[in-house]
């Protein structure tokens, strides 16, 4: 029997039968709709057709004009984005959790198509946490800078989604340490053939990378070591990037910094691979050497929009924003999960989005009280603010949960939680009526 054949359908199978044959408890879909307009002065360094920029490219004079002079402008709209968040049963004595997210930027001949962002499995132990799938890269990590643009920060920012095998032990409730085996797909070397990732497939070695992290209330701050081999030809080729980055956020004050120290960056959207160091007797590439790099940058962000007359959703997100809140939960009522969902696809926009209802589990009233006349579902806060505590939540929002459960969930949620809505049949959850009637 050739076992080599045989691993690669025993892992498909166990991976699929683990977590397919697994009950779903609750799914959640997301999106938003984009719509990007864009002017360049010349003509740029450019991805997903100018939605993505880099650089300007340098002046090239062709019978005396700048043929790179040419200015551009155009809108699109593929940046418009579907999710779906996944969360399941217990696998192994974790709790399992997924997500499945796209947008419009794949490419065929002449038009868009739906790519892949994130699609992974991810479990949740006590202090362990293991990701199955495509999502960012580690060297993307958990500071970045606060701009506009969709490129985050490329080509001085490490930029790139990868399918892996990732594993985090948290150390303390402060520092954690993160080893993970990355192969390519979408953002793949260059070589010979153009841009792929048959060169890595070549070299039967995955990316690797080891990095601790340090998070407290304001600051996060972390380091990081990745090794890399491909095979261009016949001789493989190994590089090595180093980062080191922290964050500094409180409400009105950001200070990010990172620093890239690399070999061979090409599939992370940043400048120089690698050269050609020896040829064959036919002058074709025989052996290549690494492309030395060193890119950093510094982000400091102050004050909050200025906006007359802003709502509490707005102010919301700028709180959010400014303290450099990244994942965001949704505890609501499950009467009110037609505007719990709501909220959630006017934050999606700025943060990754959590939303769990009361009726979390399905545990019935009998079982909660251990009377057997108690009919119906049982309210769950407690397994609200778990469910969102393993999706590492930055802050929880409380959305429309009755009093008493409220408080339950406060005491009980890991990260720092906000009041958007109370319950209040009476007023139609508008308390301040009650006191604006008796004035």
């Amino acid at each position: 029997m050739n076992f080599k054949k045989f691993l690669p359908i025993i892992f498909v199978t166990f991976s699929t039968f683990t977590y397919g044959q697994q009950t779903v408890d609750k799914f959640k879909l997301y999106g938003f709709i984009r719509n990007d307009f864009y002017y360049n002065s010349r003509q740029n360094v450019e991805s997903i057709d100018g939605v993505y920029h880099l650089f300007p490219k340098p002046i090239e004079i062709a019978s005396g004009v700048d043929k790179n002079g040419a200015p551009q402008a155009e809108m699109l709209s593929i940046a418009t984005r579907l999710g779906l968040d996944i969360n399941g049963s217990d696998i192994f004595g974790a709790k399992s959790s997924g997500k499945i997210e796209a947008d419009f930027a794949g490419f065929s001949s002449n038009y868009y198509v739906l790519r892949v962002r994130h699609a992974y499995i991810k479990l949740n132990w006590a202090k362990t946490e293991l990701l199955l799938g495509q999502t960012w890269h580690p060297l993307f990590g958990s500071v970045m800078p606060t701009i506009p643009s969709l490129n985050a920060g490329a080509p001085f920012q490490p930029f790139n989604r990868s399918p892996q095998f990732r594993l985090k032990y948290n150390i303390s409730s402060s520092l954690s340490v993160t080893a993970s085996a990355n192969y390519q797909m979408q953002y793949t070397s260059s070589g010979p053939l153009g841009p792929s990732s048959v060169y890595m497939k070549n070299a039967m070695l995955p990316d690797l990378f080891l990095g601790t992290e340090c998070k407290t209330e304001h600051w996060i701050s972390g380091t990081g070591i990745d090794v890399k081999t491909i095979q261009p030809v016949s001789e493989k080729l190994t590089s090595m990037v180093a980062i080191i980055y922290s964050q500094y956020v409180t409400t009105k004050f950001q200070l990010k910094g990172k620093i890239i120290l690399g070999q061979n960056m090409s599939d992370y959207v940043m400048p120089y691979g690698y050269g050609v160091s020896d040829t064959t007797s036919t002058g074709g590439p025989k052996s290549f050497s690494n492309i030395n790099m060193i890119s950093g940058w510094i982000n400091a962000v102050y004050g909050s929009k200025v906006q007359t007359g802003i709502n509490r959703v707005e102010e919301l997100k700028l709180f959010a924003i400014n303290t450099g809140v990244k994942r965001i939960g949704i505890a609501h009522c499950v009467g009110m999960t037609r505007e719990a969902l709501d909220l959630r696809n006017r934050l999606s926009d700025k943060f990754e989005v959590y939303t769990v209802d009361c009726k979390y589990a399905k545990i019935k009233g009998s079982e909660m009280l251990n009377d057997e006349t108690v009919s119906g579902t049982s309210c769950n806060p407690a397994g609200q603010a778990d469910f969102l505590a393993r999706n590492e939540t930055d802050l929880n929002i409380s959305f429309g949960l009755c009093v008493g459960h409220d408080i339950l969930f406060n005491i009980k949620s890991k990260a720092p939680t906000t009041t958007l809505v109370v319950k209040d049949r009476e007023h139609k959850h508008n308390t301040y009526k009650e006191f604006a009637i008796n004035s």
